[in-house]
């Protein structure tokens, strides 16, 4: 949804000097705001507390395991009900928005929940006490994600931003609390994703007050939230296999000999976490340039293009749309290297003045290194893959985010071998792989989009995302015009046949 983008960009141009500096910031509050309150939390912690003793490292894991666990099991759910709030919008149908969001927090809830008893309750046999809020703490954290996903819908800014700045404070302020009275680290976890769930709060309000249609039947949005999942499974699979391969290498290591059991029984890396957790960080940059530039951009260019089919315009009008899509691409793609590659490397090259700030130690300087170039890559690889979906080619995007996890488990592994200097090396190979494969693939898709844009108006199997059916009933018959002009016998798909 580029909504939240355009809005971004006018905020930008109006309000003085600090206009800019202030749309950056709400935009990396929606881009990575559960990312921001958890890592800046952490080193918070990591700072009033000893972080080499087995207390920080403890309490650091189970965190970790957290975020992780909500992440993954939350990607399927949300992407299915992003799905039918971009077709809702579409279409100007807002009435069931306000039932699709709380649907998919309740949703959401039970998913963390699950994934949270099956891993602290399967995988690490947590004692009951701890199971169940090793859980509660998941599942509190589940709903923060589909508050940031649903905040492209909402114009509340600061209600977001100011909500992860609450967030934030209650995390640090609950944490200590628990640690002064000597609580458990489940309790001092499940006490910190409180200020997850306390900046969840505060969007969903934000997001309830928008929509503020009368609620219908659940039962009815469940039933359609159903049929888009099934319609969008392979973006659901491609979406929940993106989330799986940012944490592959993480979960490699954790298994490796780098890895470190807690008293917990959580198998966790602090050397390499934190630094990658940290380095991770430094995508923002990148993904605040394509949230406000290249997404509002792109978006209003496809529109265009669309539109010359639809309103029935020559073959040429279209290729020419289709041209100016392809060259404003390249040259988005140039600057975005130009913003994250400037990023880069200032963040490189001062990397030993804000590494003890940020609570790491200087032997994980390499790894934090490692993970700032592969952050570069991995902003590159995610819009254009990002992009590559939003030109209809959904199989595409979904073996890219295969790709990638497979790059990033086999690299990550191979360099287990070499020595500690050398950890996050196969994240950078994947990342740097994973960004090649996928601006060749969105190459790809833009030279052939004209061709495959009809071709899909005349299948029933599948069209580009952003035309719904009535849509595609305009480009077949549209099709069919264009090919009898052309003098191309082609058979009339508007009778006898049922457009998708």
């Amino acid at each position: 949804m580029a909504g939240i983008g355009f809005e971004l960009r006018r905020l930008s141009t109006k309000g003085g000097i600090a206009a800019p500096l202030s749309s950056a910031l709400h935009g990396a509050s929606v881009v990575a705001g559960p990312w921001l309150l958890t890592v800046t939390a952490m080193a918070m912690l990591q700072r009033l507390l000893d972080s080499t003793s087995p207390q920080a490292f403890t309490l650091q894991s189970i965190i970790i395991y957290i975020f992780c666990i909500s992440l993954i099991a939350t990607a399927p759910v949300i992407t299915a009900s992003q799905r039918l709030v971009a077709e809702e919008l579409y279409t100007s149908r807002f009435e069931e928005i306000r039932n699709v969001y709380l649907l998919t927090v309740v949703l959401c809830v039970a998913a963390g929940a699950a994934g949270g008893l099956l891993v602290f309750g399967v995988l690490f046999r947590f004692g009951p006490n701890d199971l169940l809020l090793g859980v509660l703490a998941v599942a509190t954290a589940s709903m923060v994600w589909p508050a940031v996903a649903f905040a492209s819908t909402v114009k509340a800014f600061k209600t977001i931003t100011f909500g992860f700045f609450v967030g934030l404070a209650v995390a640090l302020a609950a944490t200590l609390a628990m640690l002064r009275i000597g609580a458990d680290p489940a309790l001092q976890a499940f006490a910190f994703s409180t200020g997850l769930g306390l900046a969840a709060s505060f969007i969903t309000l934000a997001v309830l007050r928008t929509f503020v249609s009368p609620a219908g039947e659940l039962r009815s949005t469940l039933r359609k939230l159903a049929r888009t999942a099934h319609r969008k499974r392979i973006i659901i699979l491609g979406a929940g296999l993106s989330v799986v391969a940012i944490w592959a290498d993480s979960m490699i290591v954790w298994a490796s000999p780098y890895g470190t059991r807690m008293s917990i029984g959580l198998s966790t890396a602090p050397h390499y976490d934190s630094a990658l957790f940290i380095a991770r960080l430094t995508m923002l940059p990148g993904l605040i340039y394509h949230l406000v530039s290249i997404d509002t951009s792109w978006f209003s260019a496809i529109r265009r293009f669309l539109s010359a089919i639809a309103g029935h315009g020559t073959l040429r009008k279209i290729e020419e749309q289709a041209g100016h899509l392809l060259e404003l691409t390249n040259s988005s793609m140039v600057r975005l290297i130009v913003v994250q590659g400037a990023a880069t490397l200032v963040l490189l090259f001062l990397a030993p003045v804000y590494l003890p700030a940020s609570g790491l130690a200087y032997v994980q300087m390499s790894t934090l290194r490692f993970g700032i170039l592969g952050a570069f890559f991995h902003v590159l690889f995610f819009v254009a893959s990002t992009l590559v979906l939003n030109c209809g080619r959904e199989r595409a995007f979904m073996r890219l985010q295969l790709l990638f996890l497979v790059l990033n488990v086999s690299a990550t592994a191979l360099t287990l071998a070499l020595p500690t200097a050398y950890l996050g090396m196969g994240y950078l190979a994947a990342a740097t792989l994973g960004a090649i494969a996928a601006l060749f693939a969105l190459n790809n898709a833009l030279k052939r989009l004209t061709q495959e844009t009809f071709e899909d108006a005349l299948s029933d199997s599948r069209q580009p995302v952003f035309v719904p059916g009535f849509a595609a009933r305009i480009l077949a018959t549209t099709t069919n015009r264009i090919f009898s002009a052309m003098k191309i016998p082609m058979p009339n798909l508007s009778n006898g046949r049922k457009s998708s």
